[in-house]
C-alpha cells in the first residue's frame, strides 16, 4: 500500500473503534439503495472489540475515486452487554422470502472472555436479522439481538412512522427513533395462550400494566393479541376491558385500544 493510502484516514484503520488489537479493515459487503453505494466493513480483532463500520457514496459517482466515499464517524453494528452478542461482523446482505424485506447476515459470539488468539476461537456462529431504515434513506442496524422468537416493531396504524419504544424504563410512542433496540419487542407465549411482552434490547425487562401505568419492568403483565382491521389491540389478562392505549404520545390503558401495526 502506497504511502498517500495509508495517511488517509478515510480508506485506512486509524480510528479508535478500527484498532482494537489490530488495526483491520476487511470482510467488505455492499448494499445499493435509495440512490446510494452503502459498503460495511468490519474492523478491529475478532474479539469483543469486532465491529463494523460504513463507507457511503453516491450510486452515481466513480466509486474507483477515493474521494466518492464518506465514512460514518462511528461504527454502525458493535457488541451488546445486554442481549448477550459479541463480536458481531463479517456481515453480508440479502433479502427475506418477500424479496423486499432487506437482511443483515452476520457471526458473533455468545461469550465475551476468549483465551487465547480470538482469531482461533471456533465460536463465531452465523446469524441473521431484519435490516431497517432511517426515513433519510440511510440504513439503521439497531443492535445483535439475543435468543427468541420472531421481532416487531409496534407502529401505530394511522402513523407509519411513529414506534412505541422505551427509554429507561418508561414506555411512550415517537416518530422514527433512531435507537432501533429500543423499538424492538418479542411477544413471549405462556401455556395458556397468554403472553408477555419482552424489550429486545432490554431483554430481562419485559411491559408491566399497573392500572394506567404501562412501564418495563422485570415480570411482564400477561396480554393477549386481538386482531383488528390494519393490526392487532392489545388487551390485559386480568381484566379483558382494559386495553393499551396512545394518547399525546404517552402509552397507558383505556377501556378502548389504540391498533398497533405489527412490523
Amino acid at each position: 500500500m502506497d504511502a498517500e493510502v495509508e495517511a488517509d484516514p478515510a480508506h485506512h484503520p486509524t480510528k479508535s473503534w478500527e484498532i482494537q488489537g489490530y488495526k483491520v479493515n476487511e470482510g467488505p459487503a455492499v448494499l445499493v439503495r435509495n440512490g446510494r453505494v452503502f459498503l460495511t466493513f468490519s474492523a478491529s480483532a475478532t474479539d469483543a472489540n469486532y465491529c463494523m463500520g460504513l463507507l457511503t457514496a453516491s450510486a452515481s459517482a466513480d466509486l474507483l475515486d477515493r474521494d466518492s466515499w464518506t465514512k460514518s464517524p462511528d461504527p454502525i453494528f458493535v457488541s451488546n452487554d445486554e442481549t448477550k452478542r459479541w463480536g458481531p461482523g463479517h456481515n453480508s446482505f440479502t433479502v427475506a422470502e418477500d424479496g423486499k424485506t432487506d437482511v443483515l447476515v452476520y457471526h458473533a459470539r455468545d461469550y465475551k472472555q476468549i483465551t487465547g488468539d480470538p482469531l482461533y476461537d471456533p465460536n463465531r456462529h452465523a446469524r441473521v436479522q431484519k435490516l431497517f431504515w432511517h426515513p433519510d434513506g440511510t440504513p439503521l442496524f439497531g443492535v445483535p439481538v439475543g435468543d427468541g422468537g420472531p421481532i416487531v416493531r409496534l407502529g401505530l396504524r394511522d402513523s407509519r412512522d411513529t414506534f412505541v419504544r422505551h427509554a429507561g424504563t418508561a414506555v411512550q410512542v415517537a416518530p422514527a427513533p433512531r435507537d432501533l433496540g429500543a423499538t424492538q419487542f418479542r411477544f413471549v407465549a405462556a401455556a395458556d395462550g397468554s403472553e408477555t411482552i419482552q424489550s429486545v434490547d432490554q431483554p430481562s425487562l419485559f411491559v408491566r400494566i399497573e392500572g394506567t401505568s404501562v412501564t418495563l419492568a422485570a415480570a411482564g403483565t400477561p396480554v393477549r393479541r386481538i386482531p383488528s382491521r390494519g393490526g392487532v389491540t392489545i388487551r390485559t389478562v386480568a381484566d379483558p376491558a382494559l386495553y393499551l392505549r396512545v394518547t399525546a404520545g404517552v402509552v397507558s390503558t383505556a377501556k378502548s385500544g389504540t391498533v398497533f401495526r405489527l412490523s
